[in-house]
């Protein structure tokens, strides 16, 4: 430091969030969004720009709430599918408690260990109140770090979220 910029004093707040491609819109573009019916090719999914999502990496790592807002399923049988993996990190016991929320309103909750999750929910005409979207939070009572210097604090790793019609 005594080379470069000693009258510059250091900055001492620490880094609280990252953020990109910031916009502001008008709530009539919001409404207007092109929302997406699943999501399941990462990064390529979080790269869509009707996706409205918080608390999952582009390698589809999740955090301990994470949600997306997709495009609400026709008319008919719906049925919500979340497909991931809770990592075998550290190889000691590791269980968590998923919770999962569509508009606000639980419709699963359940234990998994390490391993594969597979979730299939039906989900009733009304919850989705005739509105064009929907918002799926994923939450999990436990998190494990990523191992090899990396560090972040993850749940689980997303493979694919999406509604079917029966």
């Amino acid at each position: 430091m005594s080379w470069f910029g000693t009258d510059i004093k250091l900055d001492g707040r620490k880094l609280v969030a990252f953020a990109r491609d910031i916009s502001y819109i008008t709530p009539n573009q919001y409404t207007n969004l092109m929302r997406p019916q699943k999501i399941s090719k990462f990064p390529d999914a979080l790269e869509d720009p009707g996706l409205e999502y918080s608390g999952i990496f582009e390698d589809a790592w999740i955090s301990d709430i994470a949600y997306v807002v997709l495009k609400a399923p026709p008319d008919g049988e719906r049925t919500l599918h979340l497909i991931g993996l809770i990592p075998d990190i550290g190889g000691t016991p590791f269980n968590s408690t998923l919770t999962i929320r569509v508009n606000g309103q639980v419709v699963y909750k359940g234990e998994h260990g390490k391993g594969d999750v597979k979730i299939s929910v039906p989900l009733d005409k009304s919850i989705f109140n005739g509105g064009l979207s929907t918002k799926i939070q994923i939450e999990s009572s436990s998190l494990q770090r990523l191992p090899n210097g990396d560090g972040r604090p993850v749940s689980m790793r997303l493979n694919s979220l999406a509604y079917t019609t029966k």
